[in-house]
């Protein structure tokens, strides 16, 4: 196309008529069917990506001839599979339905690329939403050690942690959380790039509080992350979503970072009320914060932690997007864009990297695999986002 071309003065006459005119049946079912494809159904990073590449690919097929525009698409919808590939077959049906219905071939490139060039703006809320795609939320791999382990199991268990092969620091965040006992011994001996984290704390500043260990304690010996409201204490030690909430509000205050964790129960998911679940979890968290750029957000099916079962990579794609919506609805859309949602249950180094394929699963909370070499495999799916 060009450069400074305007639509409306400078195409032919019969295309600037053709525009507000409606089309045949076939061309309208072929766009109907494209505009299907929109930003839900594919990262939206790369659909503005392949948008945008389409629109130079349109303005250069416009000085060439019929035939050669014909070959160029073939080979220009070859490199792309799944739903792009899709995507580019229903383009081709829309392409024909259009060159046969206007025999001006010209006329009908003017007017395919007014249509496509149209199709980001017409999403633009949504490229808003996610503005900061999957690339600008760094991978995050905790390990939940749990009630686990002694003095030379945790040595043995810090020592492959130093020897694995990670990827650098700028691809992935990893945080390590032993039993409180075992914090201090954890920190002198594990590598400086990976952090140590409090697998609880308590929801005000200490005192007369047995067993409980305060956000200040944790601070004082140097322990930068604490995971709050994990399943085990929410239905073991009956942990309320209000107690979370008001722990997630005390540790961020003293300058904890926060490992927040929602999930719902096999009950809970077998009676539709999965969402329901998780975003009353969250909402909790949400009445009690504005600045989330501190949290992480861990979705742990309570049916999947521990017992072999894992969601498939659709079920938790499906979670964290309808999280990522809430927190768009309820928070602001920096939030959503911004928020790391991670996933946990039943994680080992076999699953990982379909799981770390999704777009909205930015990372993983690990129990029992963290205690063993594969939780560096885990660490290593990271390069999955990274080579998205």
């Amino acid at each position: 196309m060009p450069k400074g071309y305007d639509f409306i003065s400078d195409s032919p006459p019969m295309y600037r008529q053709s525009r507000h005119t409606t089309f045949e049946h076939d061309s309208h079912t072929a766009l109907a069917k494209l505009h299907t494809f929109t930003v839900d159904d594919l990262p939206p990073h790369k659909w503005r990506n392949h948008m945008y590449e389409f629109e130079a690919w349109l303005q250069a097929e416009m000085l060439k001839p019929n035939a050669q525009v014909s070959t160029d698409l073939t080979q220009f919808s070859a490199r792309f599979g799944g739903i792009l590939r899709d995507w580019w077959i229903s383009l081709g049906e829309y392409i024909q339905a259009l060159f046969i219905q206007i025999p001006d071939f010209n006329q009908a490139l003017y007017l395919l690329y007014d249509e496509f060039c149209r199709l980001p703006h017409l999403y633009e809320d949504q490229f808003r939403y996610h503005r900061q795609t999957t690339i600008g939320r760094k991978f995050f791999v905790g390990g939940n050690w749990k009630c686990n382990g002694t003095n030379e199991e945790v040595k043995k268990i810090v020592n492959v942690l130093n020897e694995g092969q990670v990827p650098s620091q700028d691809v992935v965040e990893v945080a390590i959380s032993p039993p409180f006992v075992f914090l201090p011994v954890v920190k002198d001996l594990l590598r400086p790039d990976f952090h140590v984290a409090a697998q609880n704390c308590w929801v005000k500043k200490g005192g007369a509080f047995t067993g409980e260990v305060s956000a200040e304690m944790l601070l004082n010996l140097g322990i930068p992350w604490v995971i709050l409201g994990h399943s085990e204490r929410r239905l073991i030690l009956n942990e309320s979503n209000e107690l979370v909430g008001d722990k997630v509000k005390y540790a961020l205050s003293q300058g904890l970072k926060v490992i927040a964790c929602v999930g719902e129960t096999l009950e809970q998911r077998e009676a539709g009320s999965t969402m329901d679940v998780v975003a009353s979890q969250t909402k909790a968290i949400a009445e009690r914060v504005s600045d989330w750029s501190n949290i992480v957000l861990a979705y742990e099916p309570v049916w999947a932690i521990g017992t072999g079962k894992v969601a498939t990579p659709a079920q938790a794609q499906e979670v964290h997007s309808e999280l990522r919506k809430w927190l768009h609805a309820n928070t602001s859309p920096e939030v959503a864009a911004t928020t790391r949602i991670i996933y946990g249950g039943s994680l080992n180094g076999a699953n990982c990297k379909e799981l770390a394929a999704q777009p909205d699963v930015d990372g993983f909370l690990v129990g029992g695999a963290s205690l063993k070499p594969e939780f560096i495999d885990i660490i290593k799916s990271a390069e999955v986002k990274k080579n998205a």
